[in-house]
């Protein structure tokens, strides 16, 4: 039975509300089409430190802390992302102060005061956490070095946080222009889960983002690379060598979507079986399929010796040949158990399942239910994960990416089994 409702404000703002009886809190989050995939080269990063400088003060409440507190004194959370396609703002709190989190979400993003002196201490703090990400090598691996290589999306392959070059040509003027293009309404989606219903919430909303100016929905940018390289191998002295490696797949609104899901689903354990359980070789590889709207990435990363870098290569080809050729019964049954169980626990978090269908209609596709999901599933052969392992698993599909103290002599033999 269908436990959401949607409506649309005057000024164009969609507005999703999950009903929920057994919550005892409220989750309001705001999602605004502004990421990466809306950015150019030059002005990659501005999306994030948007978000950042939308928590330095409002009109309302000029000082930042006070903003903070507002929410955090009332034993509330807090908390934004910027993703490649949307940013997120989001408060989770007592039923009673839903008023006061809808107020505070609609002053950081219709109100925001992006001042210079905020800016400058957002730019510091933002370039901080750029270098930090750069020094965990596997986050660096695989959301940098691989999708970079692998995405066609020219801006899905740059760094949300963008670069040293490009956070210091962000300035108040380009803030301002981009949160006037970007924060309206018709470019934003409002998203509630509460024990509440709408003649409760409706009105508390209305009073609110009813406010909001205007606007038109935006594009993001598609440029696509001209040119993706098979192999990168970069230089650091760890104590591991970081190999990834990843693929171009389908995207979000993709009809095999859920193929794809319930497949790297098998391809992962298997992976995991030969690289860990068999061989010894890693603690435990980091393998995940993202999706964004038009086009997906399997990235996989395995942090190992300098000894090991070879066999683990040698594992990465033998997992497709039996993603190709003998696929076990028991690795396509691990592997649709885990859809079917993931799907469970995104059922039982409110704030999880709100998420799940806001973004299919984010992204204006017909909503799939977890049950037509869950049958999907039950319905897969193993001659469909085979069609599947023969139509995206070739040498030439796959890109490798290397991290590490690799000398020359590793290097070379890297190269020739590639």
């Amino acid at each position: 039975m269908q436990n959401w409702k949607e409506y649309t404000l005057k000024n164009g703002l969609r507005v999703f509300i999950f009903h929920f009886p057994y919550l005892k809190s409220t989750w309001v989050q705001v999602n605004v089409r502004a990421g990466r995939a809306f950015e150019t080269p030059e002005t990659n990063g501005v999306s994030h430190f948007l978000e950042h400088v939308a928590f330095g003060g409002s009109q309302k409440y000029p000082d930042k802390e006070i903003l903070r507190d507002e929410i955090r004194s009332l034993g509330g959370y807090l908390n934004a992302r910027t993703g490649a396609e949307y940013t997120e703002f989001k408060i989770k709190i007592i039923d009673q102060y839903f008023e006061k989190a809808c107020e505070i979400l609609y002053e950081m993003t219709q109100r925001p005061l992006l001042s210079e002196v905020i800016i400058n201490e957002e730019r510091k703090i933002i370039t901080e956490e750029l270098h930090r990400s750069r020094d965990i090598s596997n986050r660096y691996t695989t959301t940098w070095l691989l999708p970079s290589m692998v995405l066609k999306n020219e801006m899905l392959g740059l760094d949300t946080l963008g670069t040293e070059t490009s956070l210091n040509k962000i300035n108040q003027k380009l803030l301002k222009q981009y949160f006037s293009k970007f924060y309206n309404p018709r470019n934003m989606i409002l998203m509630v889960c509460s024990s509440k219903n709408e003649k409760q919430l409706l009105p508390i909303i209305n009073k609110h983002f009813g406010q909001a100016k205007d606007g038109e929905e935006q594009d993001k940018n598609l440029t696509n690379r001209k040119k993706l390289a098979k192999i990168k191998i970069e230089k650091k002295l760890l104590s591991q060598v970081h190999v990834g490696f990843g693929l171009l797949t389908p995207g979000y609104i993709s009809p095999s979507k859920n193929e794809i899901n319930i497949w790297s689903q098998v391809w992962r354990y298997i992976i995991y079986n030969l690289i860990r359980e068999k061989h010894n070789l890693a603690y435990a590889p980091i393998f995940d399929w993202i999706r964004y709207e038009n086009e997906g990435a399997i990235l996989c990363n395995i942090g190992t010796s300098k000894e090991g870098v070879k066999k683990v290569i040698e594992d990465i080809f033998e997992s497709i040949d039996l993603m190709k050729n003998n696929i076990t019964d028991n690795f396509i049954q691990r592997g649709k158990n885990t859809f079917i169980s993931n799907n469970l626990f995104l059922e039982e978090r409110a704030e999880r399942f709100g998420k799940y269908i806001t973004l299919q209609k984010f992204y204006k596709k017909k909503i799939t239910t977890l049950e037509e999901e869950n049958k999907i599933c039950k319905k897969m052969t193993k001659a469909d994960f085979y069609k599947l392992s023969n139509k995206y698993l070739s040498e030439s599909s796959l890109k490798f990416a290397f991290l590490g103290d690799i000398n020359s002599k590793l290097e070379k033999e890297i190269r020739k089994m590639l």
